[in-house]
């Protein structure tokens, strides 16, 4: 398979992961607008709906950049998925509903890291590979082992 082809489907990975992060957030806020004391950055007010929804257009905006640059946008949406997944750990009582909430685009974003990986692979070419010889090297004239 072609480095191309491997970064549009790293691309469409994360994107969906920023799909599921949205959906997600979208759904918590209608069933559950409260799930977990929030966090104040800044004097802003982060909750939980918030937050996934927030990522879920970061990771949308990673996927995209992933067809420029797979390093770039691998990055961005991984990112945003141990954002996601920190803030998940640090709110001990809930951590578990916010685990479950937070898994589909944990596992869709570490899918898109996975293959915006290979698409590096098999676009960038090693520095150390081993030298290439002549196979047939040029025997040895008749003057040179006379002397």
């Amino acid at each position: 398979m072609k480095g191309t082809a491997m970064r549009t489907y790293a691309a469409v990975v994360g994107m969906l992961a920023g799909v599921a992060a949205i959906g997600m957030g979208l759904y918590i806020h209608a069933a559950q607008p409260q799930l977990g004391p929030s966090w104040h950055v800044i004097g802003i007010l982060v909750t939980s709906p918030k937050l996934l929804l927030g990522l879920g257009i970061v990771m949308i905006v990673g996927g995209v950049l992933t067809l420029w640059n797979p390093a770039v946008g691998g990055v961005i949406v991984l990112a945003a998925a141990v954002l996601g997944l920190v803030y998940s750990y640090t709110h001990e009582w809930h951590r578990f509903a916010l685990l479950k909430v937070w898994a589909p685009a944990v596992i869709l974003a570490w899918i898109a890291g996975i293959l915006a990986g290979y698409a590096l692979a098999q676009t960038v070419k090693a520095y150390d590979e081993p030298p290439v010889y002549d196979e047939d090297p040029a025997p040895p004239s008749a003057d040179s082992a006379s002397a």
